[in-house]
């Protein structure tokens, strides 16, 4: 959204990256092997379905709207049809453990979610990446034509959302000790209800990590 688009594929791009760490974590016998290849297994099919979206918004010029509508549906049809609609379920304990582990009485989870928080406001707000990232929500246009390459950096922001989208499933995976194609249709809505809260420019440009936190805390119990 602060490049002016919306990724409306975030929900099935988390719901895939879960199905394949499910199928791995379930599949090989519990260990140090079997934990890197299924984050690592969850890591790459992120980077593919960011890759996919986008070469076709920065290099077909596809419309954000559309591009990812389309990967959306294509992803919610292929975990349909890979699972049969069922869930993979009985994960080791080692996938359980990030739920239910606190450190200083405070759960995993949340000090996850304020390690993401933090490097996001760090890429954003104290490197070129971040400063070009905010340019191209103002004027894509001027931005190229300052020496930026959009493209690449329209690629880079799709890449990092679909990873961001794999942490997300990782932990939905932990709580509710499940995987399936149809979960989580609800939080689309809710994410970008949060960023509009958080003070989000919808047309892109401006908008801060604060203020996607608070937003997202907010709407929590939508």
């Amino acid at each position: 959204m602060l490049c002016g688009g919306i990724n409306l594929s975030i929900i099935a791009t988390a719901n895939a990256c879960s199905l394949v760490m499910a199928w791995v974590a379930t599949q090989y016998p519990p260990g140090i092997a079997t934990v890197v290849a299924t984050l690592l297994a969850g890591a790459g099919a992120a980077v593919i379905i960011g890759l996919c979206n986008g070469v076709l918004i920065a290099g077909i010029r596809v419309s954000p709207i559309l591009a990812t509508l389309g990967m959306m549906t294509l992803l919610k049809g292929v975990n349909i049809l890979v699972t049969g609609g069922s869930a993979i379920a009985n994960y080791p304990s080692w996938v359980l453990w990030l739920n239910h582990a606190q450190w200083f009485g405070i759960p995993l989870p949340m000090w996850l979610f304020t390690a993401v928080a933090l490097g996001l406001w760090i890429l954003l707000e104290k490197t070129p990446l971040g400063k070009a990232i905010y340019l191209i929500g103002s004027n894509e246009r001027a931005t190229l034509y300052s020496g930026i390459n959009t493209r690449r950096v329209l690629i880079w922001v799709y890449v990092i959302s679909a990873l961001l989208c794999a942490v997300a499933a990782f932990l939905m995976m932990s709580k509710l000790n499940s995987a399936k194609a149809s979960y989580g249709e609800s939080y689309l809505l809710v994410s970008i209800l949060a960023a509009v809260l958080g003070g989000v420019n919808p047309d892109g440009g401006s908008g801060r990590i604060i203020g996607m936190v608070l937003g997202a805390v907010s709407s929590a119990n939508y």
